[in-house]
Parts: structure tokens; C-alpha cells; sequence
């Protein structure tokens, strides 16, 4: 039941201009240090996603 209502909330945050600004930055936040740390550390993708 919590599960439902988590997930009802965040997909009605979606349609707020504020929240789905906030939600791509950590979405580019998260993806650009995975890629860094591959590339610089030379890291598998996976260790660097959970580092």
C-alpha cells in the first residue's frame, strides 16, 4: 500500500515543472560521475554506478 501511494506521489511530481528539473539534474549528476569514474579510474560501469 505505501509502495502504491511512493509511487503515485513521484509520478505526480513529474508534472511539476520544478520537480522534473530537480529530478534531471540528479539524473545527470548520477550518470555523468558513473561515466567519470570508468573512464578516469578505469572502473567497470557497475562498480562505478554503486561507488
Amino acid at each position: 500500500m505505501t509502495a502504491v501511494r511512493f509511487v503515485r506521489a513521484f509520478l505526480r511530481s513529474l508534472t511539476e515543472r520544478e520537480s522534473r528539473d530537480i529530478f534531471a539534474v540528479l539524473f545527470l549528476l548520477i550518470v555523468g560521475g558513473t561515466l567519470f569514474d570508468s573512464a578516469v579510474e578505469g572502473w567497470s560501469l557497475m562498480d562505478a554506478l554503486n561507488f
